[in-house]
């Protein structure tokens, strides 16, 4: 099979999971300003918010894919 459009998709989830695992491993010193101050060694800053939506929006789109690609692969065997 060969269809474009789950390549696309499939590509495109791999680089948001890169990009907001890539994001997550930021230093605190590059990840933007502190959103909860959880105590003096834990914290929530703007850049973990930003890696957690975009990981989380590639496990979707992933996912999404998946489901697209096996609609097309039953389709395929009738």
């Amino acid at each position: 099979m060969t269809d474009w459009r789950v390549l696309l998709f499939s590509a495109i989830a791999c680089l948001m999971l890169v990009a907001g695992l890539l994001v997550l491993a930021l230093p605190d010193s590059y990840e933007g300003r502190m959103l909860v101050e959880l105590d003096a060694t834990h914290s929530v800053r703007l850049f973990d918010v930003l890696g957690l939506g975009l990981a989380a929006a590639g496990a979707a789109t992933a996912w999404l894919t998946a489901l697209r690609w096996r609609r097309a692969m039953q389709g395929q065997e009738a």
